[in-house]
């Protein structure tokens, strides 16, 4: 019989087919990092805000399904692109990409409204929030939102008011001249009753004539 005193069973190790305390807790540290990181992807992914990683240099590094079908681009033709190209020249002019990027290294999270180019060369107007990403490979996150339904509400807004207000002025001359029409023939017939009133000896046409002389006058006070 084989003396297993001697010699008895060591810690799980290499040489036993199983693997060391600190190898399994890193395993398992790398499946819940993996875990993690699928979720974040997931999320990035089915988000209903379209979202853009781009490095310091505004090159897109990726992008996430709600941008690409906002823009209508494919993923392979938007990922590497300088987002100079993306945003409407006025707006980049008066917020240039490099302002935006300083402003993140000092801390700051800007937002702004702009106006993104789309594949077919039209503009989509945005709401845009910026953030770093990861700061140690200075990569930014960029937040999009369509606001289009927005703007073509303050559009109709602003067209119903200027029509309101032209409305108003159209009005407004055509009561003056409408005015100042019917007073010239109103003062001619105010001078003839006023003769007629002077020559009548009548009682009862001067009665008549009282009359109209009262409602010409509430007449010409509304004009």
């Amino acid at each position: 019989n084989m003396d297993t005193t001697a010699n008895p069973p060591g810690p799980p190790g290499p040489g036993n087919g199983q693997e060391p305390p600190d190898s399994a807790a890193q395993a398992a540290a790398m499946a819940r990092l993996r875990q993690s990181e699928a979720r974040l992807r997931l999320l990035f992914d089915r988000s209903v805000v379209g979202i853009v990683i781009a490095n310091g240099q505004g090159i897109v590094c990726d992008a996430n399904a709600a941008i690409l079908t906002m823009l209508g681009y494919d993923r392979e033709s938007f990922l590497g692109t300088d987002m100079r190209t993306v945003i409407h020249p006025d707006d980049q002019r008066a917020l240039p990409l490099d302002v935006v990027h300083a402003g993140i290294a000092a801390g700051n999270q800007p937002s702004v409204e702009r106006r993104y180019r789309r594949a077919d060369g039209t503009y989509l107007p945005v709401f845009v929030s910026f953030g770093p990403f990861d700061p140690e490979s200075r990569l930014h996150q960029v937040m999009v939102q369509d606001i289009s339904a927005q703007k073509a509400v303050e559009a109709e807004r602003a067209l119903a008011l200027r029509q309101a207000r032209a409305a108003s002025q159209a009005k407004s001359v055509f009561l003056a001249h409408m005015s100042h029409e019917l007073r010239t023939p109103l003062n001619g017939v105010m001078g003839m009753l006023q003769l007629a009133q002077m020559a009548n000896d009548l009682p009862e046409a001067t009665e008549y004539l009282d009359a109209a002389m009262a409602s010409a006058k509430g007449l010409l006070c509304i004009l």
